[in-house]
């Protein structure tokens, strides 16, 4: 493949890729289908950890604008590359009736599904796959299988979610937990993303934006750009150290173009699964 020289016709140059990180319950989800009802947008939500208790009390509000892919049981990796790949399809087939800044991906949350993938692993390499042979040797042994085991789930794993989400076509919004950093025993007071390992590095690195979400001293949801110690930042260059908890608003800062909303076709819907 040639170096591209021609950036005019980028087909990403619309679209932000966002790390989003706070604590439970402060509202990531909820600023996520606010794209829907504030501002007409098409979501995606690869709910991880099914928190669309809203949907479900206002389905009206999001009919036709938001696909969610949830359903019972654990994430597992079959389940999670079947997703991804129907909803990169789903994306394209709107992204043929609607512009791709009105098009958002989410996944909610990064930090759960790495526990899945985990625990799955885990389940399948060390309980099941080598429970034998395991019980008839040292503990240490079994550590350090479980170590293995973890160290490929954040290099190939989350990196192939990874990929998937650098591959769209739109915008993207990776939402994480968050975890105190420690420096030995003691607790540094920054605040981190909860990814671990290799996912940390990869899913910070691709992002054009790190946010933590807080509240302000009022009480108001708040999107701070710039922790102290911490990897949150804008490579855009175009946003304040606080800003308004509005992605769309975000992403409109970030790419420097004009707050006016675009009609929605009538025949285009985001459908759901």
């Amino acid at each position: 493949m040639p170096f591209v020289r021609d950036f005019e016709g980028d087909e990403l140059a619309q679209r932000v890729y966002l790390v989003l990180f706070g604590p439970g319950k402060i509202g990531k989800t909820r600023s996520a289908l606010a794209l829907v009802t504030d501002h007409n947008q098409y979501v995606f939500l690869l709910s991880v950890d099914s928190g669309i208790l809203y949907v479900r009390q206002n389905p009206k509000l999001f009919k036709g604008k938001l696909g969610v892919y949830t359903g019972k049981g654990p994430w597992t990796l079959k389940r999670t590359r079947d997703n991804l790949k129907e909803t990169t399809s789903r994306v394209k087939a709107l992204m043929e009736k609607v512009p791709a800044e009105k098009v958002w991906v989410v996944l909610d949350t990064a930090t759960h599904l790495q526990t899945a993938f985990l625990a799955e692993a885990r389940r399948v390499v060390v309980n099941k796959g080598h429970g034998r042979e395991l019980a008839s040797i040292s503990d240490e042994y079994e550590r350090e299988m479980v170590t293995q085991v973890d160290y490929q789930v954040n290099l190939g794993h989350m990196a192939e979610v990874a990929d998937a989400l650098m591959g769209m076509p739109c915008n993207v919004v990776v939402n994480c937990l968050e975890k105190a950093e420690t420096k030995g025993r003691d607790k540094t007071g920054v605040m981190l993303p909860s990814l671990s390992g290799g996912a940390y590095t990869r899913i910070m690195g691709d992002a054009d934006a790190v946010l933590r979400m807080e509240s302000s001293e009022d009480g108001e949801r708040i999107f701070k750009t710039f922790v102290q110690g911490s990897d949150s930042g804008d490579r855009s260059g175009n946003l304040d150290r606080i800003e308004p908890a509005d992605l769309k608003h975000i992403q409109r800062k970030m790419l420097g173009v004009s707050d006016t909303v675009s009609e929605r076709p009538e025949n285009a819907e985001a459908g759901t699964a």
